[in-house]
């Protein structure tokens, strides 16, 4: 009986230390056991890597700094990033970036900007509503970066560092391996189904199978 006791009291402690170990652990797991997860994706000129739903300048974010690596081994830091104070300055960002993905849709001027007068009380691109996942409006408020000197088909990663207002480092994030230029492969678009008369066009298409387009344009010609 001696012995078993001996036994089971030595097995809690172990069961014990190990529980002390793992929670000892826990915080540098954060720090040492990155997760690579999709905040970089690959645009029209380079890569879109974006940072966080919190403005950088606000009570809980004071900055966003961007790296990037071709090994994940050597990173070089390519950006800082803050977000702008005032319509103004937050305008003309959004004016610069709109020509390369206003095609996403764009909300009107006046709503835009009391759109983002809400954005700065709360701190969070979150009060943008339906437009808070705008690339255009992303950019412009200063929580997303678009690399346009990566190299051309190499496979890079990105490490975003979020810092808190007494310059601490809040978070850590690494992406995926992203290359660009990208160049999808989406099923055919076909047409499906069509109905013509004289004084009405109904046509219908489609993308079927295991990747199909995420959407397309159609054109027509007069003769």
């Amino acid at each position: 009986m001696k012995i078993l006791r001996e036994s089971t009291a030595r097995i809690q402690f172990i069961r014990i230390t190990g529980i002390i170990i793992c929670v000892l652990l826990s915080p540098f797991s954060f720090l040492f056991g990155q997760n690579e997860i999709e905040i970089a994706v690959p645009a029209p000129k380079g890569i879109i890597v974006f940072t966080g739903m919190e403005l950088a300048g606000s009570k809980k974010v004071a900055s966003y700094s961007v790296e990037r690596s071709s090994d994940k081994k050597k990173w070089e830091k390519v950006a800082e990033l803050t977000s702008p104070q005032g319509w103004d300055t937050f305008y003309a960002n959004f004016n610069k970036w709109k020509e390369d993905f206003g095609f996403q849709g764009l909300p009107e001027t006046d709503d835009l900007k009391e759109l983002w007068r809400k954005c700065e009380m709360a701190g969070g691109i979150d009060s943008m509503g339906y437009w808070a996942s705008s690339t255009v409006i992303r950019l412009a408020a200063g929580i997303a970066w678009y690399d346009q000197t990566v190299a051309n088909d190499t496979p890079t990663w990105y490490k975003v560092r979020t810092f808190g207002t007494g310059g601490t480092v809040i978070s850590e994030h690494h992406s995926v391996p992203v290359r660009y230029p990208y160049i999808p492969e989406f099923d055919d678009v076909s047409l499906a189904e069509k109905n013509v008369d004289k004084t009405l066009f109904y046509l219908k298409w489609q993308s079927k199978g295991g990747l199909p387009a995420p959407y397309f344009s159609v054109r027509y010609y007069k003769n």
